[in-house]
């Protein structure tokens, strides 16, 4: 894609070298981009014409030069050293009439010349025809009028910066753009609409509108000693320059242009140093650190310091759940006291004592149905045994009766129920004890509380 290219162009103190045919003017413009950023150490195509009697009179000299452009975008041509086209310098008669420079530019180097413009020749062909004047004419003071203006530059110019212009043009050194600081500019008197000269104070070319002097390629810019190499100056070193300064940026923010590890892109870390400049050492980095106030080994999780290096009352574990209390902490053993000895949040669990419900309150416990507590919860007993928690008669302390029940929870049902029976066994049938007597004794009175208390082997009429 092309660019848009301006020419900021000017025969400025032109000077004649006259000393040795061909005779050459020097010539200089400057080339800016769209943006105002001056076109850079390129090639650029340019044909030269010489115009006489005005800016759209008859070319009695051409020709075609192809420049360079340097690192501020400026050309420098000696017109009358190019490729010639038509014409001949050596033939113009200086003296007849009045001539316009007119140049066309193709910014890309080539023949397709883009940019025109043009303007009166006045101080160089006065200069160029003082070589065959023999004698000084009317018509030739006339045109030394507007040199005249251009004088009183030199005499404004305390420094004599404009007389040696001057006197360089005698010398037949070629263009020289005077060296100015901000403060010589200003004390020019009557400045020349179109003057340029190097700023020192800026590094930058002014050129004067007429009305006021402007910088080609656009004001000066303050840069940042960059020394370090890191891609941030430091803002304590700067200058205002047109063109960037080697070693400089624009970009300032670097805290220590010392240390190219040092800057606000820089990665915050322990060391001491406010790595990425925002005026802080160390900050958001490090490690959590947990206060342990009781000194139980484990720090408070909710009082916390983030910290390069460990600060007296803190460590690097935490899980404290009562950091007054150097008793309860993460692996203590837990006791019945009503606290969460072992920071589990659970309090009194794993401990107390197993309580077992007691339905029937009989007073003994249901072995399956338990709960460990480190007080009695109401509707449990510490002692279990129970088979039966939902009959009060019941229980390990009941006696067995002939009933089919196990009555005291011996896993038997009616054993020891009936009574012992002298010569003889009880037995519980369905509710009921009954006397099965051993051989040779007999029940004869049907009391059972005596057992078999015949023995039939002596008295066999008892019965």
């Amino acid at each position: 894609m092309k660019k848009t290219v301006t020419l900021f162009m000017s025969v400025l103190l032109v000077t004649l070298l006259w000393a040795q045919a061909p005779q050459l003017i020097s010539y200089q413009a400057s080339i800016f981009s769209n943006n105002n950023s001056p076109v850079k150490n390129k090639p650029v195509g340019m044909r030269i014409s010489i115009l006489q009697g005005s800016s759209t009179g008859t070319a009695v000299y051409v020709e075609t030069q192809r420049p360079v452009s340097n690192s501020v975008g400026l050309i420098s041509i000696q017109i009358g050293g190019g490729t010639v086209v038509a014409g001949s310098m050596a033939a113009i008669n200086w003296s007849t009439g009045v001539y316009f420079l007119k140049t066309e530019t193709d910014p890309q180097g080539g023949t397709n010349y883009t940019i025109t413009g043009s303007q009166q020749l006045l101080s160089v062909p006065y200069a160029l025809y003082a070589e065959t004047a023999g004698s000084t004419t009317a018509g030739s003071t006339g045109a030394t009028g507007p040199t005249g203006a251009t004088g009183a530059i030199g005499e404004t110019g305390a420094t004599g910066a404009t007389g040696a212009i001057g006197a360089t043009g005698a010398a037949g050194a070629g263009a020289a753009v005077p060296s100015l600081s901000t403060v010589q500019r200003d004390a020019i008197a009557s400045p020349v609409a179109g003057m340029l000269i190097y700023n020192t104070s800026t590094s930058c070319f002014n050129y004067y509108t007429g009305s006021q002097w402007i910088g080609l390629g656009g004001e000066p810019t303050l840069w940042y000693a960059d020394t370090d190499g890191d891609g941030y100056g430091d803002a304590a070193n700067s200058m205002l320059s047109c063109p960037q300064p080697s070693g400089y940026l624009s970009v300032a923010g670097d805290c220590n242009d010392g240390d190219a590890g040092v800057n606000p892109g820089g990665t915050e870390i322990c060391n001491g140093i406010d790595d990425d400049c925002d005026g802080l050492i160390d900050n958001g980095v490090g490690t959590v650190f947990f206060a342990d106030a009781d000194g139980d080994g484990f720090g408070d999780a909710t009082n916390t310091q983030l910290a390069c290096n460990q600060p007296s009352g803190y460590l690097t574990n935490s899980g404290d759940c009562d950091d007054t209390d150097d008793n309860v902490y993460p692996g203590a053993t837990e006791i019945c006291n009503g606290t969460d000895d072992d920071c589990n949040g659970a309090i009194d669990d794993g401990v107390g004592t197993v309580f077992f419900a007691d339905g029937d309150d009989d007073g003994f416990g249901d072995a399956t149905n338990t709960q460990l507590a480190c007080s009695q919860p109401s509707g449990y007993v510490a002692v279990a045994g129970d088979c039966n928690d939902a009959y009060a008669l019941v229980n390990p302390g009941a006696t067995d009766v002939c009933n089919g029940i196990d009555d005291n929870c011996d896993g038997a049902i009616d054993n020891g129920a009936c009574p012992a029976n002298p010569n003889g066994t009880s037995i519980c049938s369905q509710g009921v004890c009954l006397l099965v007597c051993s051989t040779g004794y007999a029940d004869c009175d049907g009391n059972t509380a005596n057992g078999c208390e015949l023995n039939v082997s002596n008295d066999l009429t008892n019965c």
